[in-house]
């Protein structure tokens, strides 16, 4: 079988993040084959987990100061700054209720181990989700199960502006770029090429270039108008 990879480049945080549910729905109901979609965002955007609470996390005045979005996803985990210095990737695949979260992390991030491996890049994983480079997180991922329809995001912090991270987020962790920790970016395309074939190998299929279906498209756009696009969804905690 073949997984479906779309690459959206650099887009808005409203839109991808919509794109990203509409391509799940999509797949829930049979309409779209499994899919690994890659973007960065501009305008800057912090992705918020389902459950996070936006005092606890964010800094609204340094966001608006700095033109930064605030989008909340559908899927948990830990809420994170992103730009167009970070690679992220999304995948929507049906698969058995028997597979568990923690198989697909083990997948996902040894498969990001595996691919910076290739650039003489050496990471490590640590449970359950995230991806060390010389003790500092440089990539970290999240899932949410909907019937059989599993959507996971994650992260390759490339050259993400970690000084405007820092003002717009409380509380950051120990985290750093590729960049800083090695001095240099892989070749974008040559990575994602890599991240994308190793990624379908671990989950028993091929890699096949697509694009977003109209009826993809159709929802990503109603999904901006009723949720993504709104404080009351966005800021709701």
């Amino acid at each position: 079988m073949a997984i479906r990879v779309i690459d959206t480049g650099v887009a808005d945080p409203y839109y991808v993040t919509a794109l990203d549910e509409a391509i799940a729905i999509a797949r829930s109901e049979g309409k779209s084959p499994d899919t690994i979609h890659f973007y960065s965002r501009e305008p800057p955007g912090i992705s918020v987990g389902y459950s996070k609470k936006i005092a606890e996390d964010v800094n609204p005045d340094e966001c608006k100061k700095a033109g930064v979005k605030v989008v909340r996803r559908t899927s948990g985990g830990g809420t994170i700054f992103t730009d167009t210095g970070c690679l992220i990737y999304s995948i929507a695949r049906n698969e058995p209720l028997k597979v568990s979260p923690e198989e697909n992390f083990k997948k996902v991030c040894g498969a990001i181990v595996d691919t910076l491996a290739q650039f003489g890049i050496w990471a490590e994983r640590k449970l359950p989700n995230d991806v060390l480079l010389d003790g500092a997180k440089i990539s970290g991922s999240a899932q949410i199960r909907k019937g059989n329809t599993t959507l996971i995001h994650g992260t390759f912090l490339l050259d993400t502006n970690v000084e405007l991270m820092r003002k717009v987020l409380k509380n950051v962790k120990e985290v750093d770029t590729i960049r800083s920790k090695c001095g240099f970016v892989p070749d974008v395309r040559e990575l994602k090429r890599e991240f994308a074939e190793r990624l379908a190998s671990a989950f028993g299929e091929t890699v096949e270039p697509g694009s977003p279906t109209e009826y993809e498209l159709a929802l990503a756009k109603k999904l901006i108008a009723e949720k993504y696009g709104n404080d009351e969804w966005n800021l709701m905690r």
